[in-house]
C-alpha cells in the first residue's frame, strides 16, 4: 500500500468526532456537532464538526480543515507529523521516509507554511483601510460580511505589500517564488488589487490561491490591462 492509499485508509479509519471530542466538548446541532473552538478563547461555541464532511470550521477565528489538519493545528506539528500520529491510533504502518521523501516533504510543509501566512494577510487586508474598495464589490453583488468569512475571502492588497508581510515573518522570497505566488521573474506577486479565493487540498492545507482582478480590465484604448483571474502558478502543491 503506497503512502498516500495509506493517508486515505486512515481518513476511512479515524473518526473525526471522537479525535476532535476528545479535546472539544461537542453537541449536535443539526447535522453538525459544535463546541468552543480550542484555537482560540470564547465564551460562545463557534466551532463546527461536519461528520460527514469529515471537516471542521471555526465561524470565530475561522480555522478550518480535516483530521490532519485539526492534529497538526493541535499538536504544532507537520501534515507527516500529524499522519504519524492518527496512523498508530488506527492500527497503520507508516514506514520511515527516505532521504528524497524527508526533503520533499520539508519543502511542502515550507510551501503551506508560506500560503498560510499569505491567507493571513489576504483576509487581514480585506478588512484593512485599503481593502474598502474590495468590500464594496462584494457588497454590489450582494455577498455579506458573514458569507465573506465562511468562504475565506481576502484582497491582494497593493503591490509588495504581500512580499513586505512575508518578509515580516521571515519567509524568503524564493519559498514565495516555489510557492508559486510570484510572477516568471520572482519581483512581483500575481495577486495585487485582486479578489483572493484559497484553494485547499485533500489534507486541509492551503495550496493555493484563484484572485479575480477587481480594477479596470481594460484600458482607454480597449486593450486589456490584466487577465480578469488568475490562480497560483505550478507548484509542489497546486498544478
Amino acid at each position: 500500500m503506497s503512502l498516500t492509499e495509506k493517508i486515505e485508509a486512515i481518513r476511512a479509519r479515524v473518526d473525526v468526532l471522537r479525535v476532535v471530542g476528545g479535546h472539544v466538548q461537542l453537541k449536535k446541532q443539526g447535522r453538525s456537532y459544535v463546541g468552543r473552538c480550542p484555537f482560540h478563547s470564547e465564551k460562545s461555541p463557534s466551532f463546527s464538526v461536519s461528520p460527514d464532511k469529515g471537516l471542521y470550521y471555526c465561524f470565530g477565528c475561522h480555522a478550518s480543515g480535516d483530521i490532519f489538519k485539526f492534529v497538526q493545528e493541535l499538536n504544532g506539528v507537520d501534515f507527516r507529523g500529524a499522519v504519524q500520529i492518527l496512523a498508530k491510533q488506527c492500527g497503520i504502518e507508516v514506514e520511515p521516509e527516505t532521504p528524497e521523501q524527508q526533503k520533499r516533504r520539508k519543502l511542502e510543509t515550507g510551501i503551506a507554511y508560506c500560503n498560510t501566512f499569505a491567507d493571513a494577510f489576504f483576509k487581514h487586508a480585506l478588512w484593512a483601510k485599503g481593502g474598502e474598495r474590495a468590500r464594496r464589490y462584494l457588497e454590489e453583488r450582494g455577498i455579506p460580511e458573514s458569507q465573506a468569512h465562511e468562504r475565506g475571502l481576502g484582497f491582494g492588497g497593493e503591490q509588495g505589500d504581500l512580499l513586505r508581510f512575508l518578509e515580516r515573518k521571515n519567509v524568503k522570497p524564493g519559498l514565495a517564488a516555489k510557492a508559486g505566488l510570484l510572477n516568471e521573474t520572482g519581483d512581483r506577486c500575481l495577486f495585487d488589487e485582486r479578489l483572493m479565493f484559497p484553494i485547499v487540498d485533500q489534507h486541509g492545507r492551503i495550496a493555493g490561491f484563484g484572485g479575480r482582478w477587481i480594477g479596470a480590465t481594460n484600458g482607454a484604448d480597449g486593450e486589456r490591462l490584466r487577465p480578469k483571474y488568475v490562480n497560483t502558478r505550478e507548484s509542489m502543491l497546486f498544478s
